[in-house]
């Protein structure tokens, strides 16, 4: 192609893809967005971070989230068998200006960022389908793609931006999906349930993460009386009880007295689904001409509920970086390495903490009577997103410290990208 019909081009529609393209688009850049679903789509991921709405304030939309979703103001950890708890409200983080996040249904949350982003000036292909990168002599310069009725044509662009999610279209063909050590709970069982028993007043939004011998659940309330209630643990669990997901949930629901007084009187919404292959990473998440944002990049187990954040920021990070690379005319490899350098951090965090739940010495700590008020503070600010910093804080190196990640072979982290 002697010419690029579009500056970016971006494969996928979800958080990171059109947080990309509408930052981009915010900056006066040309560009297309390809999404081979059709919005709205159900998705996991239900519960936000705090740290969040920087990116929500700089692309607008906050106010819509106001109007549409709940707000969560904190996150509590429960003991499923003798109903301990304890809460940390993001209130108490470090930085302030950031006490809650939103609870919703991705459909939803995703749909409004797509059609937000059509509204800035990108350039919106539902239905259409990313078959191939075009590329010439090693550097992407655009995309083959298939419209719904079948016709297929080439798309050129100066940069293309992989955000397929789990499927890392192009990030995954430069090397394969590497499973992160220690987080091979990778099975989730889970459905939509009205009814649930609710917290009340200011705490009615929070998640709570009921933690069971099994793995632990979540319990997600959205606005009115919806809820998303899921399960991660191990897969033998699903296979023991012949493969059906709702038997497990609803054994896994009764033999923890927490759970049953959460679900007493509930109504199932659908039938229970399942997810697996949670945490992996992607060693090259970036080329000439290319990089990967989101999922296509890595993703850790949802603990913590970081996939969305760590998309939507990483996505405001990437189109910093390639605003900058068109107008300096380079568009090489070695333009991302600022950006992978920071976002690469930000996952390796989450890796650590996750890691130390699963081996027992966090969720001490976060059960710990006599926490000390800063150490109390470290642990908000974590659960609240505020993990994306160059130069690092003290107070993060020291969570890094606590909780060095775990990498395993290759060495890097997930979501280098």
């Amino acid at each position: 192609m002697s010419a690029s019909e579009y500056d970016v081009v971006v494969a996928g529609g979800g958080p990171a893809g059109s947080t990309v393209a509408a930052r981009l688009a915010q900056a006066g850049t040309k560009v297309a967005l390809f999404e081979r679903e059709l919005f709205p789509r159900f998705h996991l991921g239900e519960s936000l971070l705090p740290m969040s709405l920087e990116v929500f304030d700089k692309l607008g939309v906050t106010a819509k989230f106001d109007e549409r979703f709940i707000h969560k103001r904190g996150a509590w950890f429960v003991d499923g068998r003798s109903g301990e708890e304890v809460v940390f409200k993001f209130e108490d983080a470090l930085r302030s200006g950031f006490p809650h996040a939103y609870h919703g249904p991705r459909a939803d949350i995703d749909h409004l960022l797509l059609d937000h982003a059509a509204s800035l000036g990108v350039v919106v292909h539902q239905g259409w389908d990313v078959r191939a990168i075009v590329q010439d002599d090693g550097r992407a310069r655009g995309v083959h793609v298939r419209a719904p009725d079948g016709t297929e044509s080439v798309v050129g662009a100066t940069v293309v931006v992989d955000a397929t999610g789990r499927s890392a279209f192009m990030s995954r063909a430069s090397g394969a999906k590497v499973r992160t050590p220690r987080l091979e709970r990778t099975l989730a069982v889970f459905a939509h349930f009205d009814g649930c028993h609710r917290m009340g007043g200011n705490d009615e939004g929070d998640i709570r993460i009921v933690i069971v011998p099994e793995g632990w659940f979540w319990v997600i309330p959205f606005r009115g009386d919806r809820s998303s209630v899921g399960i991660v643990l191990s897969p033998s669990a699903l296979e023991k009880a012949g493969g059906d997901s709702d038997a497990v949930l609803a054994a896994l629901f009764d033999a923890s007295p927490v759970m049953r007084q959460v679900m007493r009187g509930s109504q199932q919404v659908f039938p229970a689904g399942t997810a697996a292959d949670f945490s992996y990473r992607v060693p090259r998440p970036s080329g000439d001409g290319w990089l990967a944002v989101g999922d296509a990049a890595g993703f850790i187990d949802p603990l913590f509920s970081t996939g969305f954040h760590l998309a939507v920021k990483g996505a405001d990070l990437a189109a910093a970086a390639i605003e900058k690379a068109l107008a300096q005319g380079d568009v090489s490899a070695a333009r991302w390495e600022a950006h992978q350098r920071q976002t690469r951090q930000a996952y390796e965090t989450y890796i650590g903490v996750v890691q130390a739940f699963y081996r027992g010495d966090l969720v001490d700590l976060l059960f710990e009577t006599k926490k000390r008020d800063m150490l109390r503070k470290m642990i908000t600010s974590i659960l609240a997103g505020d993990v994306f910093h160059e130069p690092s804080p003290r107070w993060l190196r020291e969570i890094e410290r606590r909780f060095p990640a775990e990498l395993g072979p290759g060495g890097a982290p997930a979501g280098a990208g």
